[in-house]
């Protein structure tokens, strides 16, 4: 997790810099949860500097840290017990020319609580659609803080 605070820090850090002109969001949950899917779905030396820098000591030690900050990340009454309320969902877009092996697909599900959608790209209708969902999510998200 210092990673991705890390890499939060250094992005506000540049916006700050010029002069904050737009708005961002930035979420050290979601970087880490991203980095941690990269890092089950890899092997060898990859594998071994994903855990390095994420400081775990194996993909079954990654599983166990992801389940417990995403079972954190979903408590709805976290809120009530004087903690932040935290709005989390996980999904992995996929081009639809690729597969996944289906043990990912279950670790995805399983630990992330990640849904995956096979997608068209290259489709501008499917563009406009994943653009539009993304700007609703992020609408609703602020809207319900």
């Amino acid at each position: 997790m210092n990673f991705c605070l890390q890499v939060v820090k250094q992005t506000l850090l540049k916006e700050a810099e010029k002069g904050f002109k737009r708005n961002i969001a930035c979420s050290p949950l979601s970087i880490n949860a991203l980095s941690n899917m990269l890092a089950v779905g890899s092997k060898g030396k990859t594998l071994e500097q994903f855990l390095g820098f994420l400081g775990s000591k194996s993909v079954a030690d990654l599983n166990k840290q992801s389940m417990k900050l995403m079972a954190a990340a979903s408590d709805g009454g976290s809120s009530q017990k004087g903690g932040p309320l935290l709005s989390c969902v996980n999904g992995v877009w996929l081009d639809q020319r690729f597969t996944l092996k289906p043990s990912f697909l279950q670790i995805l599900k399983s630990v992330f609580t990640a849904e995956t959608k096979a997608v068209d790209f290259f489709n501008k209708e499917m563009k406009r659609h994943t653009e539009k969902f993304s700007v609703d999510f992020i609408h609703f998200t602020l809207a319900s803080a």
